[in-house]
Order: structure tokens, then sequence, then C-alpha cells
């Protein structure tokens, strides 16, 4: 036990693109992954359109990506 008690699991570890979505992609445990730690884009289900297409949809939401500027001091 730490000093603040229990420990309690913190943010989601990212584990690459088909980890992450093994479980909607057609693959197994027996499927060789090679992955670079990838990814990361949020999925958010797209309610209308899947009851539209009667089936499931997901969005890739690039907004939420985390993105980096650097300004060069001239």
């Amino acid at each position: 036990m730490g000093i603040f008690g229990n420990k309690k699991s913190g943010a989601h570890q990212w584990r690459g693109v088909i980890e992450e979505y093994r479980h909607r992609l057609p693959v197994n445990a027996n499927t060789p992954i090679v992955s670079l730690r990838e990814g990361g884009t949020p999925l958010i289900y797209a309610c209308n359109l899947s009851e539209l297409l009667g089936n499931n949809v997901w969005i890739k939401y690039e907004g939420l990506n985390q993105r980096v500027h650097l300004k060069i001091a001239e």
C-alpha cells in the first residue's frame, strides 16, 4: 500500500491500433501483429449513420489529436 492508500489505475496506456481495436478487426490470437504504437485518434460511434446504413459506423475524430507547434526564434 502506498502513501495515498490503494492505487487506482491511471490513464489508459495506448497499445497501438491493432491491439486497441482487435475486437473490431478480423484478427485472432494467432495473427502476427507489428506495431509502432501508432494511432491513438479516438473513434466515435455515429448513431445516425449506423441506423441509416444498418451497421455499426465509427468515425475517427482527428480534432482530438494532440498537435505540437514549434516556433523557431529568430
